[in-house]
């Protein structure tokens, strides 16, 4: 089924059959565009939301340097899993 979803805009016989034509390259380059701008947007607003609008600096941490704040009661630094720190 996917199959045939896919291949139904550049198959002749499906063309015909629905009056479309296969997506240019040109037009290819402007979905990508557009949906590369609307990625960087959301994730700018993600970290603006989660820090400069809390009232937090923002800093940029690579994952291996993420910080647990504050574990839940009675768990044990060891059962955070590996490479986590607790301050």
């Amino acid at each position: 089924m996917l199959q045939i979803y896919c291949d139904g805009p550049y198959l002749p016989a499906m063309n015909e059959l629905f009056g479309s034509a296969p997506i240019g390259w040109d037009a290819w380059a402007l979905i990508v565009a557009f949906g590369l701008m609307v990625y960087v947007i959301v994730e700018v607003e993600k970290q603006l939301r989660g820090h400069v609008l809390q009232g937090e600096p923002m800093q940029l941490l690579a994952p291996s340097d993420r910080v647990v704040i504050a574990a839940p009661s009675g768990a044990h630094p060891e059962s955070l899993g590996s490479g986590t720190r607790t301050t």
